[in-house]
C-alpha cells in the first residue's frame, strides 16, 4: 500500500441535530443545530486493512485550514472483543498537529469517529479532509478511494 492512501472510512450519517454529508471534493462536512448535548455524533467501523500489519506507523492529519467547531475528530483501534487498543483524536485546540499511530497488536478494527465534545449552544458547520495514511509523513490529502469524486 503506497504513502498517501486515505484508509479512514466515513460517509453520510445523521444522530439527532447533528448531520455529516461529503462534500464534492470527498471531504466531510459536519452540521450541528443547536443546542446539543455533549458527546453526540456518528461511529464508521473498518476492518483493519489486509496490507497493514502490527508496528505499521501510520499519520492521522486534517487539512490545513480545517475547522472543528465544537466537534472532535477521533479514530480507535480495537482487538476482536472490542476492547480499545489505540485513540487519536483532534480538537479545535489541536486540529494542526500530526497523530503518529502505530498498529497495534490484536487490531482487528477501527472507528472514524466524530462527536461534539461539549454542550453546544450555538449551531455549528465544520470541514473536515481527514487522512490516515501509511507512513510516518503527511501526504497531499487524497479522499478515501469510496468517495473520490464525491459523496
Amino acid at each position: 500500500m503506497p504513502s498517501g492512501k486515505n484508509l479512514l472510512n466515513y460517509g453520510v450519517a445523521q444522530a439527532g441535530h447533528m448531520i455529516a454529508s461529503v462534500i464534492d471534493n470527498g471531504g466531510l462536512r459536519v452540521a450541528t443545530t443547536a443546542p446539543m448535548n455533549s458527546w453526540i455524533g456518528f461511529r464508521w467501523k473498518a476492518d483493519i486493512a489486509p496490507e497493514l500489519h502490527e508496528g505499521d506507523k501510520l499519520t492521522l492529519s486534517l487539512e490545513d485550514g480545517d475547522t472543528l467547531n465544537g466537534i472532535c475528530f477521533q479514530v480507535f483501534f480495537y482487538d476482536a472483543a472490542g476492547k480499545m487498543l489505540q485513540r487519536a483524536t483532534f480538537t479545535k485546540d489541536n486540529i494542526t498537529s500530526l497523530k503518529s499511530l502505530t498498529v497495534p497488536a490484536g487490531a482487528m478494527t477501527y472507528d472514524t469517529c466524530v462527536f461534539t465534545y461539549g454542550k453546544l449552544s450555538e449551531s455549528t458547520t465544520s470541514i473536515l479532509h481527514p487522512q490516515l495514511e501509511l507512513g510516518d509523513k503527511r501526504t497531499c490529502w487524497e479522499p478515501p478511494e469510496k468517495l473520490r469524486g464525491g459523496g
